[in-house]
Protein backbone atom coordinates (compact mmCIF):
# COMPACT_ATOMS: atom_id res chain seq x y z
CA UNK A 1 0.00 0.00 0.00
CA UNK A 2 1.52 3.36 -1.01
CA UNK A 3 2.44 5.39 1.89
CA UNK A 4 0.63 9.16 2.51
CA UNK A 5 3.31 11.62 2.74
CA UNK A 6 2.57 15.20 3.95
CA UNK A 7 4.50 18.38 3.75
CA UNK A 8 4.83 21.59 5.11
CA UNK A 9 3.36 23.21 2.13
CA UNK A 10 0.46 21.26 1.85
CA UNK A 11 -0.63 23.39 4.67
CA UNK A 12 -2.92 26.06 4.69
CA UNK A 13 -1.43 29.26 5.85
CA UNK A 14 -4.38 29.74 8.68
CA UNK A 15 -2.27 26.10 9.84
CA UNK A 16 1.09 27.56 9.76
CA UNK A 17 0.33 30.75 11.10
CA UNK A 18 -1.44 29.18 14.38
CA UNK A 19 2.10 26.74 14.06
CA UNK A 20 4.30 29.67 13.29
CA UNK A 21 2.62 31.47 16.53
CA UNK A 22 3.93 29.32 19.12
CA UNK A 23 8.00 30.02 17.68
CA UNK A 24 10.31 32.36 19.79
CA UNK A 25 10.95 35.48 17.66
CA UNK A 26 14.60 34.63 16.40
CA UNK A 27 13.15 31.04 15.02
CA UNK A 28 10.52 32.81 13.06
CA UNK A 29 12.90 35.43 11.48
CA UNK A 30 14.79 32.30 10.59
CA UNK A 31 11.72 29.91 9.67
CA UNK A 32 10.85 33.69 7.11
CA UNK A 33 14.12 33.23 5.35
CA UNK A 34 12.67 29.70 3.74
CA UNK A 35 10.43 30.89 1.15
CA UNK A 36 8.12 33.99 0.70
CA UNK A 37 5.18 32.55 1.92
CA UNK A 38 6.76 31.66 5.04
CA UNK A 39 8.10 35.39 5.20
CA UNK A 40 4.39 36.83 4.24
CA UNK A 41 3.33 35.19 7.68
CA UNK A 42 5.74 36.09 9.98
CA UNK A 43 5.02 39.56 9.13
CA UNK A 44 1.72 38.95 9.57
CA UNK A 45 2.38 37.63 13.74
CA UNK A 46 4.84 40.38 14.30
CA UNK A 47 2.11 43.15 12.87
CA UNK A 48 -0.07 41.60 15.56
CA UNK A 49 2.57 40.79 18.50
CA UNK A 50 4.40 42.63 20.63
CA UNK A 51 8.06 43.13 19.50
CA UNK A 52 11.09 42.29 22.23
CA UNK A 53 14.06 44.67 21.07
CA UNK A 54 16.13 43.48 23.46
CA UNK A 55 15.86 39.55 22.57
CA UNK A 56 17.61 40.72 19.21
CA UNK A 57 20.18 42.84 21.14
CA UNK A 58 20.90 39.85 23.55
CA UNK A 59 20.81 36.89 20.87
CA UNK A 60 22.32 37.97 17.76
CA UNK A 61 24.86 40.44 15.93
CA UNK A 62 24.54 44.24 14.95
CA UNK A 63 24.30 42.82 11.28
CA UNK A 64 21.60 40.79 11.98
CA UNK A 65 19.53 43.72 13.36
CA UNK A 66 20.72 46.16 10.80
CA UNK A 67 18.82 43.50 8.65
CA UNK A 68 15.92 42.21 10.88
CA UNK A 69 15.00 46.47 11.45
CA UNK A 70 15.35 47.12 7.84
CA UNK A 71 13.10 44.29 6.44
CA UNK A 72 10.61 44.31 8.66
CA UNK A 73 10.76 47.20 10.80
CA UNK A 74 8.18 49.49 8.82
CA UNK A 75 5.31 46.57 10.00
CA UNK A 76 6.37 46.76 13.52
CA UNK A 77 3.21 48.43 15.68
CA UNK A 78 3.98 47.44 18.92
CA UNK A 79 7.56 47.25 20.47
CA UNK A 80 9.00 46.68 24.05
CA UNK A 81 12.71 47.72 25.37
CA UNK A 82 14.47 47.57 27.87
CA UNK A 83 17.38 50.52 28.64
CA UNK A 84 20.35 48.64 29.83
CA UNK A 85 23.53 50.63 30.90
CA UNK A 86 25.77 48.75 28.38
CA UNK A 87 27.78 50.58 25.84
CA UNK A 88 27.22 48.67 23.19
CA UNK A 89 23.68 48.44 22.76
CA UNK A 90 23.74 51.87 21.71
CA UNK A 91 23.91 51.35 18.05
CA UNK A 92 20.68 49.17 18.30
CA UNK A 93 18.86 51.45 19.75
CA UNK A 94 19.24 53.58 17.09
CA UNK A 95 17.72 51.15 14.59
CA UNK A 96 14.53 51.46 16.06
CA UNK A 97 13.85 55.10 15.31
CA UNK A 98 15.69 54.78 11.86
CA UNK A 99 13.29 52.03 10.68
CA UNK A 100 10.22 52.03 12.55
CA UNK A 101 8.09 54.49 11.72
CA UNK A 102 4.91 52.93 12.17
CA UNK A 103 4.88 52.05 15.93
CA UNK A 104 1.45 52.30 17.65
CA UNK A 105 2.04 50.75 21.15
CA UNK A 106 5.46 50.91 23.14
CA UNK A 107 6.67 50.00 26.33
CA UNK A 108 9.78 51.61 27.62
CA UNK A 109 11.69 49.78 30.84
CA UNK A 110 14.65 52.33 32.37
CA UNK A 111 15.76 50.19 35.21
CA UNK A 112 18.61 52.89 35.78
CA UNK A 113 18.14 56.41 33.56
CA UNK A 114 16.20 57.44 30.98
CA UNK A 115 17.75 58.24 27.69
CA UNK A 116 16.46 61.58 26.87
CA UNK A 117 17.89 61.53 23.09
CA UNK A 118 16.47 57.84 21.96
CA UNK A 119 13.04 58.63 23.63
CA UNK A 120 13.11 61.96 21.97
CA UNK A 121 14.46 60.32 18.68
CA UNK A 122 11.61 57.54 18.37
CA UNK A 123 8.80 59.77 19.20
CA UNK A 124 9.61 62.17 16.04
CA UNK A 125 9.98 59.00 14.17
CA UNK A 126 6.18 57.60 14.85
CA UNK A 127 3.94 60.36 15.25
CA UNK A 128 0.82 57.73 15.58
CA UNK A 129 1.61 56.34 18.81
CA UNK A 130 -1.64 55.40 20.24
CA UNK A 131 -0.69 53.63 24.00
CA UNK A 132 2.79 54.43 25.86
CA UNK A 133 4.10 53.02 29.02
CA UNK A 134 6.94 54.00 30.48
CA UNK A 135 8.24 51.90 33.40
CA UNK A 136 10.80 54.46 34.87
CA UNK A 137 11.56 56.39 38.20
CA UNK A 138 13.27 59.33 36.93
CA UNK A 139 10.54 61.19 34.67
CA UNK A 140 10.52 64.58 34.41
CA UNK A 141 8.61 67.67 32.92
CA UNK A 142 11.18 67.51 30.32
CA UNK A 143 10.11 63.86 29.62
CA UNK A 144 6.62 65.13 29.80
CA UNK A 145 7.23 67.52 27.02
CA UNK A 146 8.45 65.05 24.56
CA UNK A 147 5.44 62.84 25.43
CA UNK A 148 3.05 65.83 24.83
CA UNK A 149 4.27 65.73 21.16
CA UNK A 150 2.16 62.53 20.91
CA UNK A 151 -1.35 63.92 19.40
CA UNK A 152 -2.60 60.61 18.98
CA UNK A 153 -1.67 59.31 22.03
CA UNK A 154 -4.81 57.63 24.22
CA UNK A 155 -3.73 55.30 26.98
CA UNK A 156 -0.44 57.22 29.25
CA UNK A 157 1.42 55.02 31.91
CA UNK A 158 3.76 56.75 33.57
CA UNK A 159 3.09 55.37 37.18
CA UNK A 160 5.40 55.41 40.45
CA UNK A 161 7.17 58.47 38.59
CA UNK A 162 7.30 60.81 41.65
CA UNK A 163 9.00 64.01 39.84
CA UNK A 164 6.10 64.47 37.56
CA UNK A 165 3.99 67.30 38.01
CA UNK A 166 1.66 66.69 35.04
CA UNK A 167 3.20 70.09 32.88
CA UNK A 168 2.56 69.53 29.61
CA UNK A 169 0.13 66.76 29.32
CA UNK A 170 -2.89 68.58 28.77
CA UNK A 171 -1.55 68.84 24.92
CA UNK A 172 -2.65 65.01 24.81
CA UNK A 173 -6.62 65.95 23.70
CA UNK A 174 -6.87 62.20 22.75
CA UNK A 175 -6.39 60.50 26.14
CA UNK A 176 -8.94 58.08 27.12
CA UNK A 177 -6.70 56.16 29.58
CA UNK A 178 -4.49 57.52 32.19
CA UNK A 179 -2.44 56.30 35.12
CA UNK A 180 -0.59 58.45 36.88
CA UNK A 181 -0.54 55.92 40.11
CA UNK A 182 2.22 56.87 42.81
CA UNK A 183 3.01 60.29 40.42
CA UNK A 184 3.42 61.87 44.41
CA UNK A 185 4.31 65.45 42.83
CA UNK A 186 1.31 65.66 40.82
CA UNK A 187 -0.16 69.12 40.81
CA UNK A 188 -3.79 69.95 41.03
CA UNK A 189 -3.54 73.04 38.70
CA UNK A 190 -1.91 70.78 35.88
CA UNK A 191 -4.90 67.43 36.86
CA UNK A 192 -7.60 70.29 36.43
CA UNK A 193 -5.94 71.81 32.90
CA UNK A 194 -6.12 67.47 31.68
CA UNK A 195 -9.69 67.09 32.97
CA UNK A 196 -10.18 70.12 30.78
CA UNK A 197 -8.71 68.81 27.91
CA UNK A 198 -9.91 65.09 27.78
CA UNK A 199 -12.93 62.56 28.11
CA UNK A 200 -10.61 59.52 29.95
CA UNK A 201 -12.89 56.34 30.52
CA UNK A 202 -9.79 55.01 32.80
CA UNK A 203 -8.12 56.83 35.61
CA UNK A 204 -5.85 55.72 38.43
CA UNK A 205 -4.73 58.88 40.94
CA UNK A 206 -3.85 56.11 43.72
CA UNK A 207 -1.72 58.06 45.74
CA UNK A 208 -1.79 61.34 44.19
CA UNK A 209 -1.61 63.09 47.13
CA UNK A 210 -1.20 66.88 45.92
CA UNK A 211 -4.72 66.56 44.53
CA UNK A 212 -7.10 69.06 46.37
CA UNK A 213 -10.77 69.66 46.60
CA UNK A 214 -10.42 72.01 43.48
CA UNK A 215 -8.95 69.09 41.38
CA UNK A 216 -11.55 66.31 42.65
CA UNK A 217 -14.36 68.90 41.42
CA UNK A 218 -13.07 69.28 38.46
CA UNK A 219 -12.92 65.52 37.99
CA UNK A 220 -16.28 64.99 38.66
CA UNK A 221 -17.85 67.87 36.50
CA UNK A 222 -15.79 66.69 33.31
CA UNK A 223 -14.98 63.29 33.29
CA UNK A 224 -18.61 61.81 32.53
CA UNK A 225 -17.36 58.56 30.20
CA UNK A 226 -15.10 57.65 33.21
CA UNK A 227 -15.50 54.13 33.83
CA UNK A 228 -12.60 52.46 35.50
CA UNK A 229 -11.23 54.39 38.39
CA UNK A 230 -7.85 53.77 40.93
CA UNK A 231 -7.86 55.99 44.18
CA UNK A 232 -6.17 56.12 47.43
CA UNK A 233 -9.08 55.88 50.11
CA UNK A 234 -8.49 59.52 51.27
CA UNK A 235 -6.55 62.20 50.17
CA UNK A 236 -4.83 65.12 53.04
CA UNK A 237 -6.46 68.00 50.52
CA UNK A 238 -10.01 66.84 49.38
CA UNK A 239 -12.58 64.75 49.53
CA UNK A 240 -12.76 61.49 47.94
CA UNK A 241 -16.45 60.53 48.26
CA UNK A 242 -16.99 63.02 45.45
CA UNK A 243 -15.72 60.33 43.00
CA UNK A 244 -18.77 58.16 44.00
CA UNK A 245 -21.24 60.34 41.96
CA UNK A 246 -18.98 59.84 38.44
CA UNK A 247 -21.99 58.76 36.51
CA UNK A 248 -20.72 55.90 34.79
CA UNK A 249 -17.91 54.04 37.21
CA UNK A 250 -18.25 50.36 36.45
CA UNK A 251 -15.02 49.54 37.78
CA UNK A 252 -13.44 50.70 41.11
CA UNK A 253 -10.17 50.34 42.73
CA UNK A 254 -9.10 51.53 46.15
CA UNK A 255 -5.79 51.16 47.31
CA UNK A 256 -6.18 52.19 51.56
CA UNK A 257 -3.63 54.01 53.37
CA UNK A 258 -1.51 53.00 56.48
CA UNK A 259 -2.98 55.02 59.61
CA UNK A 260 0.82 55.45 60.15
CA UNK A 261 1.32 57.60 57.67
CA UNK A 262 -0.21 60.54 59.96
CA UNK A 263 -2.63 61.14 57.00
CA UNK A 264 -5.54 59.08 57.54
CA UNK A 265 -9.28 60.22 57.32
CA UNK A 266 -12.12 58.33 57.19
CA UNK A 267 -14.28 58.14 53.79
CA UNK A 268 -17.52 56.20 53.52
CA UNK A 269 -16.70 55.23 49.80
CA UNK A 270 -18.02 51.65 49.63
CA UNK A 271 -21.86 52.93 51.16
CA UNK A 272 -21.81 55.68 48.86
CA UNK A 273 -21.09 53.35 45.61
CA UNK A 274 -23.77 50.92 46.90
CA UNK A 275 -25.71 54.10 47.01
CA UNK A 276 -25.09 55.90 43.49
CA UNK A 277 -24.19 52.95 41.65
CA UNK A 278 -26.03 49.95 43.06
CA UNK A 279 -26.64 47.69 39.82
CA UNK A 280 -23.74 49.12 37.31
CA UNK A 281 -20.25 47.99 39.70
CA UNK A 282 -18.83 44.72 37.50
CA UNK A 283 -15.10 45.28 39.81
CA UNK A 284 -14.38 46.59 43.06
CA UNK A 285 -11.23 45.75 44.56
CA UNK A 286 -9.98 47.12 48.17
CA UNK A 287 -6.31 46.65 48.91
CA UNK A 288 -4.79 46.32 52.39
CA UNK A 289 -7.92 48.03 54.45
CA UNK A 290 -7.05 48.60 57.72
CA UNK A 291 -10.19 48.71 60.54
CA UNK A 292 -12.93 48.71 57.44
CA UNK A 293 -15.73 47.90 60.22
CA UNK A 294 -18.52 45.44 58.91
CA UNK A 295 -20.81 48.89 58.86
CA UNK A 296 -18.01 50.62 56.11
CA UNK A 297 -17.73 47.80 54.11
CA UNK A 298 -21.48 46.69 54.11
CA UNK A 299 -22.12 48.46 50.88
CA UNK A 300 -20.57 45.43 48.58
CA UNK A 301 -23.38 43.12 49.96
CA UNK A 302 -25.78 45.72 47.64
CA UNK A 303 -23.72 45.21 44.01
CA UNK A 304 -26.08 43.01 42.31
CA UNK A 305 -24.04 42.76 38.89
CA UNK A 306 -20.41 42.45 40.47
CA UNK A 307 -18.30 40.39 39.14
CA UNK A 308 -15.10 40.73 40.36
CA UNK A 309 -14.71 41.58 44.00
CA UNK A 310 -10.78 41.28 45.95
CA UNK A 311 -10.11 42.00 49.40
CA UNK A 312 -6.35 42.16 49.33
CA UNK A 313 -4.28 41.79 52.27
CA UNK A 314 -7.22 42.41 54.53
CA UNK A 315 -6.75 41.43 58.46
CA UNK A 316 -10.62 41.76 59.12
CA UNK A 317 -11.94 39.61 56.16
CA UNK A 318 -13.47 36.54 57.79
CA UNK A 319 -15.71 33.58 56.97
CA UNK A 320 -19.24 34.87 58.12
CA UNK A 321 -18.61 38.06 55.69
CA UNK A 322 -17.76 36.30 52.94
CA UNK A 323 -20.88 34.01 53.39
CA UNK A 324 -22.68 37.14 53.48
CA UNK A 325 -20.89 37.84 50.24
CA UNK A 326 -21.79 35.18 48.44
CA UNK A 327 -25.64 35.51 49.04
CA UNK A 328 -25.67 38.17 48.12
CA UNK A 329 -23.39 39.35 44.99
CA UNK A 330 -24.64 35.95 43.10
CA UNK A 331 -23.43 37.19 39.93
CA UNK A 332 -19.54 36.90 41.25
CA UNK A 333 -17.25 35.41 38.78
CA UNK A 334 -14.22 36.02 40.48
CA UNK A 335 -13.15 36.19 44.11
CA UNK A 336 -9.21 37.43 45.09
CA UNK A 337 -8.72 37.48 48.74
CA UNK A 338 -4.93 37.23 48.45
CA UNK A 339 -2.69 37.41 52.12
CA UNK A 340 -6.06 37.30 53.81
CA UNK A 341 -5.23 35.49 57.13
CA UNK A 342 -8.57 34.81 58.72
CA UNK A 343 -10.82 32.78 56.49
CA UNK A 344 -10.88 29.14 56.61
CA UNK A 345 -11.40 26.13 54.79
CA UNK A 346 -15.34 26.04 55.85
CA UNK A 347 -15.62 30.18 54.49
CA UNK A 348 -13.96 29.01 50.78
CA UNK A 349 -16.22 25.75 50.72
CA UNK A 350 -19.43 27.48 51.80
CA UNK A 351 -18.64 30.62 48.99
CA UNK A 352 -18.22 28.23 46.06
CA UNK A 353 -20.95 26.30 46.97
CA UNK A 354 -23.10 29.40 47.13
CA UNK A 355 -21.53 30.54 44.14
CA UNK A 356 -22.37 28.35 40.89
CA UNK A 357 -20.79 31.04 39.18
CA UNK A 358 -17.51 31.27 40.01
CA UNK A 359 -14.64 30.78 38.08
CA UNK A 360 -11.52 32.25 39.49
CA UNK A 361 -10.60 32.12 43.38
CA UNK A 362 -7.49 33.03 44.09
CA UNK A 363 -6.11 32.25 47.59
CA UNK A 364 -2.48 33.46 47.12
CA UNK A 365 0.12 34.09 50.15
CA UNK A 366 -2.97 32.32 51.64
CA UNK A 367 -0.85 29.95 54.51
CA UNK A 368 -3.44 28.81 55.84
CA UNK A 369 -4.59 26.25 53.12
CA UNK A 370 -3.04 23.34 52.31
CA UNK A 371 -3.74 20.31 50.29
CA UNK A 372 -7.22 19.12 51.84
CA UNK A 373 -9.06 22.09 50.78
CA UNK A 374 -8.81 20.48 46.98
CA UNK A 375 -10.89 17.37 48.33
CA UNK A 376 -13.71 19.70 50.12
CA UNK A 377 -13.66 21.78 46.41
CA UNK A 378 -14.86 18.69 44.49
CA UNK A 379 -16.68 17.17 47.19
CA UNK A 380 -19.10 20.35 47.13
CA UNK A 381 -18.96 20.82 43.40
CA UNK A 382 -20.11 17.53 43.37
CA UNK A 383 -23.10 17.59 45.39
CA UNK A 384 -24.21 20.98 43.85
CA UNK A 385 -24.02 19.25 40.41
CA UNK A 386 -21.77 22.43 39.03
CA UNK A 387 -19.10 20.77 37.05
CA UNK A 388 -18.29 24.09 35.82
CA UNK A 389 -14.40 25.04 35.58
CA UNK A 390 -13.03 26.64 38.59
CA UNK A 391 -9.77 27.88 38.80
CA UNK A 392 -8.11 28.13 42.00
CA UNK A 393 -4.45 29.92 42.52
CA UNK A 394 -2.58 28.96 45.47
CA UNK A 395 1.31 30.22 44.89
CA UNK A 396 1.99 31.14 49.04
CA UNK A 397 0.28 28.75 50.06
CA UNK A 398 0.97 25.48 52.05
CA UNK A 399 -0.12 23.34 48.66
CA UNK A 400 2.67 21.58 47.73
CA UNK A 401 3.46 21.56 43.56
CA UNK A 402 5.29 18.47 42.37
CA UNK A 403 3.11 16.44 44.67
CA UNK A 404 -0.03 17.78 44.22
CA UNK A 405 0.52 17.83 40.50
CA UNK A 406 1.48 13.94 40.07
CA UNK A 407 -1.43 12.70 41.93
CA UNK A 408 -3.91 10.98 40.41
CA UNK A 409 -7.04 12.23 41.70
CA UNK A 410 -5.73 16.34 40.37
CA UNK A 411 -5.35 14.52 36.90
CA UNK A 412 -8.97 12.99 36.79
CA UNK A 413 -10.30 15.68 38.55
CA UNK A 414 -8.34 19.30 36.87
CA UNK A 415 -10.80 20.13 34.19
CA UNK A 416 -13.67 21.18 37.15
CA UNK A 417 -11.37 22.49 39.83
CA UNK A 418 -7.86 23.36 38.25
CA UNK A 419 -4.94 24.71 40.94
CA UNK A 420 -2.35 26.76 39.73
CA UNK A 421 1.25 28.08 40.96
CA UNK A 422 1.69 31.10 39.10
CA UNK A 423 3.56 33.43 40.91
CA UNK A 424 1.70 36.86 42.65
CA UNK A 425 3.87 40.41 43.75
Amino acid sequence: MATAEAFIPALDEYCLEHIFSFLEILDQLNVAKVCLEFKTIIKRLIVNKEFDFNTIYECTSLPFAIETFTEYGSIIKKIFMQFDAVEDMVPFYYLVPEHCHNIEEVQFNFPYYVDDEIMEMMFKASKNIKVLFCNARELYDGHSLFISELKELEALNIKENRDVTGMHLNKLTKLKDLNIQGCTEFESKHFIDICKATKLTKLNITECLQLDGAAFETLLETQTDLEEIGVSHCYPNANIDIVTRLPKLRHVFIKYLCQRNGIHKESDLINLLAKYHPDSIDTLVMTRPENLTKALRGGVLKFKNLRKVSFLADEDLDDAFLSEISRNCTNLEEVDISESENVTNEGIIELVKNLQGLRRLDLRRCDQFDQSLYAKLIEVKTECNDFKHLKVFVWGTQFNQREFESCEKYLSFKKFVEVSFDFKY
